[in-house]
């Protein structure tokens, strides 16, 4: 944890120490300092939950753009619980959007749209404001025509094609999977940052290139405003150095690669996907116009090497009739630290072995993967991408047999894998605050999880986390988390 040094220079450190410790306390307990009952439209396909800001959809059907977006913020147990809590909906007529993506404390929404069909790019980026859906005023442009179709080798229709899009601090994401290719923009210049080959458009102050990788990218995450981690559809890691605001900035560079368990004959990856928040670079300690400052400010943030990333893995099993494949699905977590070299745990500086795009042989995963990563059998009821934060995971546990006709309640487990909190293990349980939880327990052994035949054997991992479950079964259909808040979907 990394105090807020906004608030540090007003506030006693010991009444900062004990907040953080209180609120650790109530992780380690699953104890509410408040509750709320929210009334908020039923989960879209296409949504995003950021700094206490949850958004999405409000017309059209899974395959259809976005004709409007909703924003509702949700309390935090720091605020008055007489406040009322703003939503707000931004229309968009004239423009179709395919993805969102926000972040509260820069007060940024960012849009991917759809192209004329004249245009000589695939998509275009709009920078807006969250708050009043203004043209960004901190961008060097508001709108950013993103992937040429000369890199395109067949044609695609935008309407089906797979994108991500991701904020970190002043760097904004994109990957567009078919391409197999991420550009990575800093729109205060106006500039993108991960060049294969530069394409200049519009004037010299506006620079774009895309980021090609001829393996594939089935999708990636920042692990900094200077590198990215990539999954591979062969099934394994790639990490890239970038260099950013060069009028002629080289390649990413290749700094590692770092292979998943063989699959057994027959067996293929389907989908592969990878999740961590927050993202590096957002440090929630400022207010911005129209966004509640109780729902986004922090007096503590993790620092960068501090979180628990996850790796979601879909795997094809085969079959006489191709219509009916059975999907077996895996998930590793493991700490972001193992990718930053001057880490003493990194996986980067324990193996070197200076990959190029061209000329790659990863580390295999027995030589790194046990002893790093928490691997679990998934069950297909979640993608991961909210239902982590830091070093917390939040989850939903039946209750009874999934295959019951009845309908269910199920319970929320929370795991920690912060090694301090594993360190000290017991130590830190308080048996008199039971009431919330029905058990909890300590796992540092390493553990075997059945792999089905899915790989050639079972997968053995140990990273160490605790984990608790509560008492309370809720009727729930999802759940997300950040900092401070679990956000329970029904």
């Amino acid at each position: 944890m990394e105090p807020d040094l906004d608030h540090s220079t007003s506030d006693p450190f010991v009444k900062h120490l004990n907040s953080l410790r209180n609120r650790e306390r109530s992780w380690r307990s699953i104890t509410w300092k408040r509750h709320y009952r929210l009334h908020l439209p039923s989960l879209a396909h296409i949504y995003e939950f950021v700094g206490g800001i949850y958004g999405n959809r409000r017309e059209g059907g899974k395959s259809e753009p976005i004709l409007a977006i909703s924003f509702f913020e949700l309390p935090s147990s720091g605020c008055d619980p007489g406040v009322e809590y703003r939503m707000w909906t931004h229309a968009f007529g004239n423009i179709c959007i395919l993805d969102f993506t926000i972040d509260p404390s820069q007060d940024l929404l960012v849009l991917v749209t759809r192209v004329p069909a004249e245009s000589k790019f695939t998509f275009e980026v709009h920078l807006r404001t969250l708050s009043a859906n203004d043209p960004y005023p901190k961008a060097a442009s508001p709108v950013l025509p993103c992937f040429p179709k000369d890199l395109v080798s067949m044609p695609l229709s935008n309407s089906i094609c797979t994108i991500c899009v991701q904020i970190s601090g002043d760097l904004v994401g994109f990957l567009m999977k078919e391409m197999d290719a991420i550009e990575v923009w800093h729109p205060a210049s106006g500039f993108c940052v991960s060049p294969v080959s530069s394409l200049s458009f519009l004037s010299s102050q506006l620079r774009k290139s895309s980021f090609v990788l001829p393996s594939g990218i089935d999708d990636f995450i920042f692990l900094s405003q200077t590198s990215f981690l990539i999954i591979c559809p062969l099934g394994y890691l790639e990490i890239y150095h970038f260099y950013t605001l060069m009028d002629s900035s080289p390649p990413p560079v290749l700094l590692g690669s770092f292979s998943f368990p063989p699959l057994s004959e027959g067996f293929s990856f389907w989908h592969c996907s990878l999740s961590g928040n927050p993202s590096p670079g957002c440090i929630p300690h400022t207010s911005q116009p129209g966004v509640n400052s109780n729902v986004i400010n922090s007096v503590h943030h993790l620092s960068l090497v501090d979180h628990v990333l996850v790796c979601c893995m879909y795997i094809l099993e085969p079959t006489p009739d191709p219509a009916r494949h059975r999907v077996h699905s895996f998930i590793f977590f493991f700490h972001a630290n193992l990718f930053f070299e001057e880490n003493p745990h990194s996986i980067l500086a324990s193996w070197p072995h200076n990959p190029t795009p061209t000329n790659m042989t990863p580390v295999e995963w027995d030589a790194w993967g046990p002893a790093n990563t928490r691997c679990f059998w998934e069950h297909l009821t979640t993608d991961w991408q909210h239902e982590l934060h830091g070093m917390h995971t939040a989850e939903k546990v039946p209750s009874g047999p999934e295959d019951s006709a009845v309908s269910m309640h199920r319970y929320l487990r929370i795991r920690d894998f912060n090694p301090f909190v594993v360190h000290k293990g017991k130590v830190l349980w308080d048996e008199s605050d039971n009431s919330h939880w029905q058990w909890r327990q300590v796992i540092k052994e390493t553990t075997t999880t059945q792999v089905e035949g899915a790989f050639k054997k079972n997968i053995e991992s140990s990273l160490p986390y605790t984990e608790v479950v509560s008492r309370q079964a809720f009727d729930m259909t999802d759940v997300m988390m950040d900092d401070c808040r679990i956000l329970i979907l029904k």
